[in-house]
């Protein structure tokens, strides 16, 4: 019997935090990988449900690939690519709603809380078509179009060979190479790190640097050097930029909503993903194409992106995140969530307005 016909496997697909299922690929990890000790499966779904990315079993492995996850990303590079040439387009506004427009789903998530529906149907009527501006401008340019397909590929692989280094950590060859990167690292850290952190951030930056490795390895052929260093910069910084984002929604439910929730400790967590964002971009700053490595071509014409330091702290602004947009908005949205306060209609709500903002399947 194969493994896609055990019990174990059709419960594991049939879990409904997976959402809507588009695909479920085998995937072979080797040569990448020695000592993968079960089939491993990529599950291509979409859903605002889970968080998870990689779910171990017993006799299998599923590395989920979550549109919902990738859209919200792709969404951000259409909006910094536009920006990159449009003076005149506010990126930070643009960017700052959508993450407030996530939380708010998140926040749904977790308990369908007045707080989230205010905070969704505010940030909702005020933004919703400002966001669908870089979107009509994609469907009628190939270059946007091509810039902003490359970065979501790149996502997609991104996150994919993050959890295959986790499902790796057998395979030990890459460990010193990593060791090494991260005692350099943690040499010129101010303040220093504490210990307990040091080993937890040695695991993640083993599977950072493993994927970042695999995705200039698979697209180094294709790419400028400059314009992928650029591009996998971008990546690095919005996989953070979502993992902080689902902090902040569980620190506001606990402090808003349900003060028995789990609450995040903070200060480690944020501090955690602060280092391993350092730890890339710095490992892409001074990544040397050549040889001994990589080759790529020697330029590149995919659009440039903007400065992305004020793009993602605006995205990561906590404060943000709950502040009323304007003090008409915060009103209406309350008038308006006295109507959802008696039914499940708020989903219908969520339905109607997300279509436009997912990641295309072609």
């Amino acid at each position: 019997m194969s493994v896609r016909e055990t019990r174990a496997f059709k419960a594991a697909i049939g879990n409904p935090a997976l959402g809507t299922i588009m695909g479920i690929h085998d995937f072979d990890p080797s040569p990448a990988i020695d000592k993968v000790d079960r089939p491993v499966f990529v599950v291509s779904c979409y859903s605002d449900r889970t968080r998870q990315f990689c779910i171990e079993y017993r006799d299998f492995v599923l590395v989920i690939q979550n549109s919902y996850l990738l859209s919200f990303v792709d969404n951000i590079a259409v909006g910094a690519l536009v920006a990159a040439s449009d003076a005149k387009f506010d990126l930070l506004s643009y960017a700052g709603s959508l993450a407030k427009k996530f939380v708010a789903e998140q926040l749904y998530r977790l308990a369908p809380s007045s707080l989230a529906r205010v905070l969704y149907l505010e940030t909702v009527g005020q933004f919703e078509p400002h966001w669908r501006g870089p979107l009509l401008r994609r469907n009628e340019d190939e270059t946007l179009k091509a810039a902003s397909r490359a970065i979501s590929q790149l996502t997609a692989d991104f996150m994919l060979h993050h959890e295959l280094g986790h499902v790796a950590a057998k395979d030990r060859r890459f460990y010193p190479f990593v060791r090494d990167v991260v005692e350099e690292y943690l040499a010129d850290a101010a303040p220093a790190i504490e210990a307990a952190l040091v080993r937890a951030l040695m695991d993640e930056a083993e599977a950072d640097l493993f994927a970042l490795n695999c995705c200039i390895a698979s697209y180094a052929a294709d790419f400028g050097y400059e314009k992928l260093l650029e591009y996998l910069t971008f990546v690095a910084r919005a996989v953070t930029a979502i993992n902080v984002l689902y902090l902040f929604t569980d620190d506001i439910h606990h402090l808003n909503v349900d003060s028995t929730a789990p609450r995040p400790d903070m200060d480690r967590h944020m501090g955690l993903w602060a280092h391993r964002e350092k730890i890339m971009c710095g490992y892409l700053e001074s990544f040397s194409f050549g040889p001994d490595t990589v080759i790529a071509k020697a330029s590149d014409s995919r659009l440039a992106l903007p400065a992305l330091t004020p793009l993602f702290h605006r995205i990561t602004d906590g404060a943000q995140l709950t502040e009323p947009t304007s003090v008409d908005a915060r009103r209406f949205a309350h008038v308006l969530d006295l109507g959802f306060q008696t039914g499940d209609g708020f989903e219908a709500v969520i339905g109607a307005v997300r279509e436009p903002w997912v990641l295309s399947r072609d």
